[in-house]
């Protein structure tokens, strides 16, 4: 009979070696993916702004579907959608801000186990917190040098501006009291109202806590820009107290410090 041919059977080194390969392929894919959905959603949430005054109806009902995609899209591989904020690409624009705004306190929602209704209104308020910029000259937007204190006035208007603008587009209040107040600080701190602690709306002290990180990261002078690590560590050792601290700790555990 025919003689037997032995099977090479491949050595476990090269088999693990290729399984390796085989897994970063995967990755490369995903980040890819992730990275092009990324600034696809940046350029409507562009979009999105320049048309919610002309169109309103349709725009926030195209922003609400946003929020549902960004919340599928990212939070199913969240340490590949950290890893493509970090990457900086198409700068400091404001609508990416947003976005970066939106998926971390999308992160702690789903973290947290916030029924859907409640996501919508936090990713909602979340992409619109800034809205109220627009009204805000860019001279006082675009400065470099610490503002002086009649131009720090001037620009915390931009809370109470975004809260007037969204709610004539109809937002729940839940996603008002959002734009109202993301620069409100748990130790009574922020601005403009300075409200303390249970003042803030829950939701509100979400979007507080992935604004200021993001601000950190990624702020208008890049020279002053911190890693995710060192502004992790800023919030935590110096700061503290400005945030709500069972919501901080749940931002630290997401982002996998």
């Amino acid at each position: 009979k025919a003689p037997e041919i032995p099977v090479l059977k491949e050595h476990p080194a090269l088999a693990a070696k290729r399984a390796l390969i085989q897994k970063i392929r995967v990755q490369r894919e995903a980040a890819a993916r992730i990275e092009s959905a990324f600034v696809d959603t940046a350029r409507t949430i562009h979009n999105v702004e320049k048309n919610l005054l002309t169109n309103p109806s349709e725009t926030v009902e195209q922003a609400s579907k946003l929020v549902g995609q960004i919340a599928e899209s990212f939070l199913t591989s969240p340490d590949l959608a950290l890893h493509v904020m970090g990457d900086k690409i198409g700068g400091e624009e404001l609508y990416f801000h947003s976005l970066n705004v939106t998926m971390l306190a999308l992160m702690v929602a789903r973290d947290i186990k916030l029924p859907q209704e409640a996501m919508q209104a936090l990713g909602m308020g979340a992409l619109f917190h800034d809205v109220g910029r627009r009204e805000i000259p860019n001279k006082i937007l675009m400065k470099q040098e610490p503002l002086t204190q009649a131009e720090q006035n001037f620009y915390a208007l931009h809370c109470q501006y975004g809260a007037e603008i969204v709610k004539a587009l109809g937002f729940v209040p839940a996603a008002q009291a959002i734009v109202q107040q993301h620069h409100e600080l748990f130790d009574g701190s922020g601005y403009p109202q300075k409200l303390k602690c249970d003042a803030i709306h829950p939701l509100a002290r979400i979007v507080a806590i992935a604004n200021y990180y993001d601000e950190l990261c990624n702020p208008s002078n890049l020279a002053d820009a911190q890693t995710p690590h060192e502004a992790l560590a800023t919030m935590f050792a110096k700061l503290r107290g400005k945030f709500d601290p069972k919501l901080l700790q749940v931002f630290i555990r997401c982002l996998g410090v």
